[in-house]
């Protein structure tokens, strides 16, 4: 998920979930269970990839980059003890046993994979040059 804001003094911040750019070609050939299951048709970015497309098709820079993905640790389990503490509420507006399970193995293992830096969450900012 990649979530671009600009400015208007040339600047954009954008924040993704990314796969290890040592792994990101053995992972885009897979099939892996939450691209199947969660998210259909989806890829995690690579960062090498997006400094790379920076380089070449565009003028934009890397002013600052920070990886949050050990936090999003945190978030996940957070949002995994609320969703499973309010079961009678999801039983309620029609979800079932497999869709419950199939959604808590979902917020466990990419718990897990932020936990031991399988997957990141990276925060920039791009900039473009100043214009005189």
């Amino acid at each position: 998920v990649i979530a671009p804001i600009f400015t208007e003094e040339g600047k954009m911040f954008l924040q993704t979930i990314y796969m290890n750019d040592q792994r990101f070609d053995a992972y885009r050939r897979d099939f892996d269970w939450v691209r199947k299951y969660i998210f259909p048709g989806s890829l995690l970015a690579s960062v090498d990839a997006i400094t790379t497309a920076l380089k070449q098709h565009t003028q934009l820079r890397v002013e600052w980059m920070r990886d949050i993905g050990v936090h999003y640790t945190r978030t996940l389990r957070t949002w995994r003890e609320r969703f499973m503490r309010r079961l009678p509420e999801v039983r309620q507006l029609g979800f079932d046993e497999p869709f419950i399970r199939m959604w808590e193995f979902y917020l466990a293992s990419c718990e897990a994979s932020f936990a031991v830096r399988y997957i990141g969450d990276v925060q920039m900012i791009l900039a473009r040059p100043a214009m005189e």
